[in-house]
């Protein structure tokens, strides 16, 4: 949904500030972009992250996974997020003047967030960093996993077509999340380093390239559902179902997505 609504709402807000550079923009304008991108961007990365974690809770425990991840906790944990995002980026905002008085609706502003050296090691911390890091340890440890369920397989079974399923497997799974690492880190890493740097430095070419990595940035919204839809059959067939409309069907909630077949 967070990365529905930053395409749906964000991108456009944005494109037309880059776009047209020399129009003029009200106060309004540029607090409801900045809270709406900050609020969504915020979510948006803390649900890959949550997914992450999500899945090596349930490879490192399997048969209590479907105990503890009921659609109540799920639920609970998706609100806290959303809310958490709320308050965050309202506090982060605020305290760094980007959230003016509305009242007084200066016709032409600049559209533009400069934090100040503690909020930008925050901020930092925050967005990029811990999450970063989180989804980073998760994937290698759920990698090294498989990688060790692999091998346990290979040893209980001399067979030399279970042998190169298990290698095929490997290798898929490596592919899929070294793509989610990669493509994570190329958006945000950028950004988050021209970002840094301008709150530090008082360089016009360093604001100007984090004011257009800002695309990359928003890019990375678009392209989690176009990753998780290329390797993931679970996802393929739930995009599957909607868009054929079987999920108005009667039973369709008995369907079992995740089977292998």
């Amino acid at each position: 949904m967070a990365d529905f609504l930053v395409g749906v709402i964000v991108m456009p807000l944005y494109f037309t500030m880059l776009i047209a550079p020399q129009r003029c923009f009200t106060t309004v304008y540029c607090t409801i972009f900045h809270v709406v991108a900050f609020y969504l961007t915020f979510v948006s990365i803390y649900n890959v992250t949550l997914i992450a974690i999500d899945r090596y809770v349930a490879i490192c425990n399997p048969f209590q996974y479907s105990m503890k991840m009921t659609l109540n906790v799920t639920l609970r944990i998706i609100s806290i997020v959303w809310l958490s995002s709320l308050i965050y980026n309202m506090v982060l905002l605020y305290f760094n003047g980007n959230i003016p008085d509305l009242k007084e609706n200066i016709t032409c502003v600049e559209c533009a967030v400069h934090f100040n050296e503690i909020l930008a090691i925050v901020d930092c911390l925050i967005i990029f960093i811990v999450p970063c890091l989180t989804i980073i340890i998760m994937y290698l440890k759920i990698f090294f996993i498989a990688k060790n369920h692999a091998n346990k397989i290979r040893c209980a079974q001399k067979c030399t077509k279970v042998n190169n399923a298990t290698v095929t497997s490997e290798r898929k799974a490596a592919k899929a999340l070294g793509v989610l690492v990669a493509v994570f880190l190329l958006c945000l890493v950028p950004f988050y380093i021209c970002a840094f740097l301008a709150a530090y430095i008082s360089n016009k070419a360093i604001h100007i390239a984090a004011s257009n990595l800002s695309t990359v940035f928003f890019l990375n919204s678009a392209l989690n559902p176009i990753i998780y839809a290329l390797f993931y059959q679970w996802f393929q067939r739930c995009v599957k179902l909607i868009l054929t409309y079987r999920i108005f069907r009667a039973g369709s909630s008995d369907l079992n997505v995740l089977a292998t077949k």
